[in-house]
């Protein structure tokens, strides 16, 4: 009878636990929600579209991938990441991360160029 009643308070204690967990939980996630909201609540419309202005400015002509101005595309948002705060996940600990990827640049005329990878070597084809 003794080990029955201590089965059943340890029963009724697991319980209380687990259910008191479930409710913490509940409770962070719903507070993590929230802090999304107000991050997302404090992006106004205007400064989203001067982001859009800036990243599609002459400035950055295009953005072709491997050229200068994508670099400096790349650099711009990367200083955003840092005003904001946010940790850096690229190469060297920096807000970039490299890799070979082939492009295509369209030259005045028409002429195209495409460029690649090749056995470790980049290649041009035009």
């Amino acid at each position: 009878m003794r080990n029955k009643i201590i089965f059943v308070l340890l029963l009724i204690l697991t319980l209380l636990l687990f259910s008191s967990c479930g409710v913490s939980v509940k409770e962070e996630t719903q507070q993590r929600k929230q802090e999304k909201l107000q991050i997302m609540d404090s992006i106004s419309e205007e400064k989203l579209l001067d982001y859009v202005r800036h990243l599609s400015s002459d400035d950055y002509a295009g953005r072709l991938t491997g050229t200068p101005e994508y670099r400096a595309c790349a650099r711009w948002v990367a200083s955003l990441f840092q005003k904001w705060g946010l940790k850096p996940g690229g190469d060297g600990q920096t807000y970039l991360q490299s890799y070979p990827n082939p492009y295509t640049i369209v030259f005045v005329g028409g002429e195209l160029s495409y460029n690649y990878k090749s056995k470790g070597q980049w290649k041009k084809k035009t």
